[in-house]
C-alpha cells in the first residue's frame, strides 16, 4: 500500500471538520452493495436546500469485473448530467492504474472527457489528469512517502499555451495519535492543519488558512465525541464566531439518522440559524 493522494493529504482532519454537518438541509444517503463479493453497487443521494427548496439528486451505478480487475462506473445528477468512466487496474504494469472519463449535459449539449493516471509504489504516488475536449490541461500531482514524512506537489499546466496556471505544495507528519499538514497554493494561501486523537472516544482538530492577497486569514476547531458505539456528538466554530453541532444515531447496522444545527454567537447575525438532517442507509 503506498502514500495517499494529494488531494487525500491532511483529510484526516478535513473529514473531521466538514463532514457529517448537513447544514440547511434535508439529506438521504442510500448505498447498496450486492454480488457474491458485494462488488457491484448502487448508490443514490438527495439533497433538499430548505431555503431556496431546490432538490439536487445523484445517481452511481458502480460494476466491477473482478476477473479482469475493471470497474465500470455510471452517473447521473439532477442537472441532466450523464458520467461514464472505465477503470483498468493493473493491466498495463503493477500499481499502475488508468481510467477514461466522459461526460454529457443535456441541457446544453457539452461534453468533456479526461484520461487519468495513477502509479503507486510504497513509497510513491503519482497522478496525471489530461482534460481531451475543450481548453488542453494537465494536472499532475506526486506524493512522496519517508517515514512518518509525506510530501506532496500539484502542477497544474495550459498545454496549448504551455504556461503553469498554478503551482501547489504539502507537506504532512503522520503519527498514530497526530497529524500535522501545511500547505503553500500558488504562492498566494497558505495554511495548515491538526488532527489528534486525544483518546479512543475523543478526536480533536483545527486549521487556518491565510490568503495574501486580502489579508485574511480564517481559522476552524472541532471536535468528535462516541458518546456510545450508536451516538457520535461533533462540534465546531469558526473565525466568524459560527457554531455548528451534529449528533448522529446508529439505529442499525444498516440505518443511521444525523441532526445538524448551526448559529451565531454574533447578535447580528442571530437570524441566519440553520437546521439540516440527513438518512444513511447501506446494506
Amino acid at each position: 500500500m503506498g502514500p495517499p493522494s494529494y488531494q487525500d493529504l491532511g483529510k484526516t482532519a478535513k473529514d473531521l471538520i466538514n463532514k457529517g454537518f448537513s447544514i440547511g438541509t434535508l439529506k438521504v444517503d442510500v448505498k447498496n452493495r450486492v454480488g457474491y463479493d458485494k462488488q457491484h453497487e448502487f448508490s443514490t443521494q438527495a439533497f433538499h436546500d430548505i431555503k431556496t427548496e431546490a432538490l439536487n439528486t445523484n445517481i452511481n451505478f458502480k460494476y466491477k469485473i473482478l476477473k479482469y480487475d475493471t470497474t465500470l462506473i455510471e452517473k447521473w445528477n439532477s442537472k441532466n448530467v450523464f458520467s461514464t468512466i472505465v477503470e483498468l487496474n493493473n493491466q498495463f504494469a503493477d500499481g499502475l492504474k488508468i481510467c477514461l472519463e466522459s461526460n454529457y449535459n443535456m441541457k446544453d449539449n457539452s461534453r468533456t472527457a479526461f484520461i487519468k493516471s495513477d502509479y503507486t509504489t510504497p513509497d510513491l504516488k503519482f497522478n496525471n489528469k489530461v482534460s481531451l475536449l475543450g481548453v488542453p490541461t494537465i494536472k499532475s500531482y506526486l506524493v512522496i512517502a519517508h517515514k512518518d514524512i509525506l510530501l506532496g506537489f500539484q502542477v497544474i499546466t495550459n498545454i496549448d499555451k504551455m504556461k503553469i496556471k498554478s503551482t501547489n505544495m504539502c507537506v504532512s507528519k503522520v503519527t498514530p495519535y497526530f497529524i500535522l499538514t501545511g500547505y503553500a497554493n500558488n504562492r498566494t494561501t497558505f495554511g495548515g492543519s491538526i488532527f489528534h486523537k486525544a483518546s479512543s472516544n475523543l478526536e480533536l482538530g483545527a486549521e487556518v488558512s491565510f490568503n495574501s492577497v486580502d489579508k485574511k486569514c480564517n481559522y476552524t476547531l472541532a471536535g468528535k465525541y462516541n458518546m456510545s458505539p450508536d451516538l457520535t456528538l461533533k462540534g465546531k466554530i469558526n473565525n466568524d464566531s459560527c457554531i455548528s453541532m451534529a449528533v448522529k444515531h446508529k439505529v442499525n447496522n444498516s440505518l443511521a439518522l444525523t441532526g445538524t444545527s448551526q448559529f451565531s454567537l454574533i447578535s447580528s447575525h442571530r437570524k441566519s440559524h440553520k437546521i439540516g438532517f440527513g438518512i444513511e442507509y447501506s446494506s
